[in-house]
Parts: C-alpha cells; structure tokens; sequence
C-alpha cells in the first residue's frame, strides 16, 4: 500500500488529534513481513487545545481503525512518554525505527532519542520484557500444542535473541530481526533462522515448524538467560523520568501556548 494514502488515511480518522510521531509496527518493522500482512501504524498524538485543557480529556490510548490491511493506535503524548520513562519496549522499538519505517517525525524524535535517551534505558527492565514475552509465547504455541508455525517460532527467537543481545551487549537490540540474529547466532544457526524468516516473507508462516536444531536452541538458550537478568545494568530511571518530561512540557508548549 502506497505511504502517502496510509499517512492520509491516518490523518482523516484522527480528527481533532494532531498527530506528530507516525511509524510502523510489527513484523514490517521487524523485516519479517509475509506478502499479505497488514500495515501496523504506531502513533503519538496531541489534542487540539480546547480539548486538551479539557476535563473531557481522558483518552490516553485510542484504537482508532482495523481493517483487512490498515491497522491504526495512537498513543497520546502523555501516556506514550510515560511509557518512555519506564523503558518500555514498544515506545523505544517505534523510536528506533529505520527511516523507512517512519512516516513522519515532526519533532525529530528518533533524533532526541538516539542523543539524550538511548543511554538512560533500563537495560534490566528491557531484558525482562524480552525474556519474558519470548517465555509467554513459547509455553503458549509450543508447550501447549502440537502444531506450531514458523509464524509463532519467529515471536520466540525475537524475544529471546533480544534477550540475549541485551545481556551480551549491554545495549538495546537491533530492530531489524536479521540484523539481531547475525550479531548473536554462528554462522549454521543464521542460516536456520535465516531460512525461517524466508518461508515466513513467501507467505507460509502458517506452515508447520518442526526443526528440532531450532527448537533444542531455543529450549537451552531459555535455560541459559534464566538466571542472567540480575547480570544486566539497571539505570536509574529517575534521570530518565527527567529528561522525557523536560520534552513532554517543551512538546505541549510548542503546540499549546
């Protein structure tokens, strides 16, 4: 689908939010995209400012449009730069967007990002998160049913690889999902997942995965990083919290007085 007719689609369902931060999510921001996947758009949003300084004013995460291909959430100012403050995964994954992946970055965010925040992360809480959603898939895809995809296979090894990167690296991950595999695979196992992401971007991540390589590495890797969390740095997030709001108020200024 054209950019354009998805940014002006976008900007006709928000209305009365002045949207200034639109990027894409999931498996098109992760490279692993099959042909028919929908397009996922992430955005950070402002009321005009009559409703913002209204007391009317209390939808901080709006699900504004799905359809078969265009899928659409705005996150209002304040509640995505919360997020932000607490290192939240989602928030710094659509920050740290490649520029093709970004439809429109008014304020120069992924800027800011990259310059003042990116070193004030809490890499704990992110390895947790990864870990974490990697451990939720896997028990619910693979422990608890006989069929699993290479849709569902890729989910795992992104969080775990994340994970693991994490913990390595002392530094956020990749966003680009092959990117992340070769900093943290050898060679035979890059080329496994490599061949899984292939399956997945022709359009068969519906297919059943039953490649026991892959699946004894997740298995072991989970119990490698299972004990390891304690192992990563852990910021103090009250800098961080200064620094994100220090932009919330100069945002809200910019637009509002």
């Amino acid at each position: 689908m054209d950019k354009s007719l998805l940014i002006k689609r976008a900007l006709e369902i928000a209305k009365n939010r002045r949207i200034f931060y639109l990027v894409e999510s999931g498996s098109r921001l992760w490279g692993f995209e099959s042909r028919n996947s929908d397009y996922d758009l992430r955005g950070f949003f402002i009321y005009d400012k009559n409703l913002e300084f209204s007391l009317k004013k209390d939808n901080y995460f709006e699900y504004l449009n799905k359809s078969e291909q265009f899928d659409l959430v705005l996150f209002h100012l304040d509640k995505a730069f919360n997020l932000l403050s607490k290192s939240n995964p989602s928030v710094i994954e659509w920050l740290i967007a490649t520029e093709d992946d970004v439809y429109f970055d008014d304020l120069n965010l992924r800027e800011w990002f990259n310059e003042e925040i990116k070193n004030l992360i809490n890499l704990r809480a992110l390895f947790y998160h990864y870990y974490n959603l990697a451990k939720s898939n896997w028990q619910k895809y693979f422990l608890n049913q006989n069929k699993p995809t290479y849709k569902k296979v890729l989910y795992v090894l992104r969080g775990l690889l994340a994970a693991s990167y994490i913990l390595n690296y002392e530094s956020i991950p990749p966003i680009k999902f092959l990117d992340l595999a070769k900093r943290v695979l050898d060679k035979e196992l890059y080329e496994k997942v490599e061949e899984i992401v292939r399956v997945k971007k022709e359009g068969s991540e519906n297919m059943i995965f039953n490649e026991n390589e892959i699946l004894s590495f997740i298995s072991d890797l989970f119990e490698e990083l299972s004990s390891k969390g304690q192992n990563v740095p852990i910021n103090d997030e009250r800098v961080l919290f200064e620094k994100v709001n220090k932009k919330t108020v100069e945002i809200k200024k910019r637009f509002l007085c």
